[in-house]
């Protein structure tokens, strides 16, 4: 068996975190015989001898161990700086304290953002966009609160798919502006807005997802699809007739302008 040393890294950023390489090679008569590879079994171990200790804080990012495969990057994530720097390494991110998002971040690759009942706060102005979701991206937002007065909170082209789930939002302008070839879903949320608060630009699909709240209005493309299902109790700012996937009775409120499903 041969051992490769990796330097510990404890203490050290994720982008400084140690790496290193090594060559191996298969034999065997079994291969030759059926030309089938079998198992290759890498193991990881600690080195007990070492006498490094863990600092017990770290103003940094802080990794935690994720048995799903994802990377996850712990509590501790209280300022704008340390957000965009999780969310460009992509993985399980989890909020511990409200953050003001004073520039776009652009999502990239796969990102879920527990807020932890925490607030995210826009100050972008009002051509500002919070997050820009891209090609073959998915960008989640669940358990908290956005706050938007001016601008936009996510822009999607080609992402596969942007999620809200259990959010509360606040916003006067743009839940989602711009939204092409994207895939959205709004999961049990309390959206609350003036005007248009989802524009659906070219070749989407929105759906809503159990019971939502979602005070405001969608505008869309005729590529564009909008589904509403299991959605008892939902409250919306527009008719959901021509939406709802299931036989549902709606009930419209003359004095709020607002459509619930029964």
């Amino acid at each position: 068996n041969k051992t490769l040393q990796l330097e510990t890294a404890v203490g050290k950023a994720v982008e400084n975190a140690p790496a290193a390489s090594t060559n191996f090679g298969i034999s065997g008569s079994k291969i030759n015989t059926d030309a089938k590879l079998g198992t290759i079994t890498l193991n990881i171990s600690a080195d007990t001898n070492s006498d490094v200790t863990v600092p017990e804080e770290s103003s940094d990012v802080k990794l935690e161990q994720n048995t799903s495969g994802v990377t996850s990057q712990g509590d501790g994530i209280t300022t704008y700086e340390q957000l965009a720097k999780a969310i460009k390494n992509g993985g399980d991110i989890k909020l511990d304290g409200d953050i003001k998002i004073t520039n776009p971040i652009a999502i990239e690759g796969s990102v879920t953002i527990d807020l932890n009942n925490r607030t995210l706060i826009g100050n972008i102005g009002s051509s500002g966009t919070m997050f820009t979701a891209g090609e073959r991206t998915f960008l989640t937002l669940s358990n908290g609160n956005i706050e938007l007065n001016e601008g936009c909170c996510v822009s999607a082209n080609g992402a596969q798919k942007v999620k809200f789930i259990k959010c509360k939002a606040n916003i006067s302008t743009g839940m989602l502006c711009s939204t092409i070839s994207s895939t959205i879903a709004l999961d049990e949320c309390d959206v609350t807005g003036n005007g248009t608060l989802i524009e659906m630009s070219s070749a989407s699909k929105l759906d809503f997802i159990r019971k939502n709240s979602f005070i405001g209005d969608v505008s869309k493309e005729s590529d564009c699809i909008i589904t509403i299902s299991n959605a008892g109790g939902s409250t919306f700012g527009f008719d959901p007739s021509n939406y709802i996937n299931y036989a549902a009775s709606i009930e419209k409120n003359d004095a709020e302008n607002t459509w619930t499903v029964k």
